[in-house]
């Protein structure tokens, strides 16, 4: 259930800031400082209800790819000139029609340049539905677009490295990493499922926070400044709060607000980053709750202690 207090003052938590309006209308006074890298996961498209008439998802297919376009011109607008726009994304199948929404949006896109992608494989997602379920392949994987400014390449990027499973087996000395190999495209990381029953601080679509970790991890640095468009149930205000960036977030429909505050100061236990790799053993992998610690290399935490 949504509070019944609606309050749509800005909510400020450790650096984070939480504005309760539509990012169609941002301004650059609320915004501050050029932020780095925004990154966001947008509302689906005549799928979920988030709460709020005049939320984008809403009405045409068209008038949906439209609506976000006028939030990423605002976006570069209020970056700086070597930031990155990511955007989680999936496709959708309406009445046997196939949306390809990553696509439209990466076409569609006006000043940013289409610079890379990434998948997010979500072994938990939902099978087909029954009227695809035979026609169709399961479908687990969400898109993750990357946008920059230019062409320069002169963005914060950090590779993550894991172990090499079989590094003993190639007898390839030029091919041994003492870091350990790179993590692929494919980022391997379990849905948040919501509870059954929905409760208070319940969101009908909150992303994990482990994928959003790896991708602040990647793409910024402490201090940093982050934007979240589409805020939804507080995810990355949460995660840059552990990794001491600034947040900035907006979110329509000011109901969420008490699950955005109890989300920012949730505690959090980084993963291994060979929970993330496809390569890596699933049985092995720890369950998805990164409330309560969790096995983490020596490595990794000395990597992010001096980052």
């Amino acid at each position: 259930m949504l509070s019944k207090e609606l309050n749509k003052e800005p909510l400020k938590a450790y650096e984070q800031t939480a504005y309760f309006k539509s990012s169609e209308d941002m301004e650059a006074a609320e915004i501050g400082e050029p932020v780095s890298l925004i990154i966001t996961s947008p509302p689906y498209w005549d799928l979920k209800d988030y709460g709020h008439q005049k939320e984008i998802g809403k009405g045409t297919y068209e008038g949906y790819i439209q609506r976000m376009n006028t939030v990423w011109e605002k976006c570069y607008d209020f970056s700086t000139e070597n930031a990155l726009l990511i955007i989680i994304v999936r496709d959708r199948r309406k009445d046997g029609i196939f949306y390809p929404i990553p696509m439209d949006i990466a076409k569609n896109m006006k000043r940013w340049r289409f610079i890379d992608y990434l998948i997010w494989y979500s072994p938990n997602a939902k099978t087909q539905s029954k009227r695809y379920k035979d026609k169709l392949y399961d479908k687990k994987n969400e898109m993750i677009l990357v946008f920059a400014k230019n062409f320069n390449y002169s963005y914060t990027f950090r590779k993550i490295k894991v172990r090499q499973k079989y590094a003993h087996a190639d007898q390839r000395v030029y091919n041994k990493d003492p870091e350990g190999r790179g993590l692929p495209n494919i980022i391997r990381c379990p849905a948040q499922k919501p509870p059954n029953i929905k409760e208070n601080n319940y969101h009908v679509a909150a992303f994990p926070d482990r994928l959003i970790y790896a991708l602040l991890w990647t793409y910024s640095n402490k201090g940093d400044r982050v934007l979240d468009p589409f805020l939804g149930s507080g995810t990355v205000l949460k995660i840059a709060r552990y990794m001491g960036r600034v947040g900035v977030g907006y979110e329509i429909n000011e109901g969420f607000r008490n699950l955005i505050e109890a989300r920012i100061n949730e505690p959090f236990e980084p993963p291994a980053w060979e929970e993330l790799d496809i390569l890596h053993e699933p049985e092995k992998i720890n369950p998805v709750n990164t409330h309560k610690p969790r096995v983490t290399r020596e490595r990794m935490l000395h990597e992010y202690l001096e980052s």
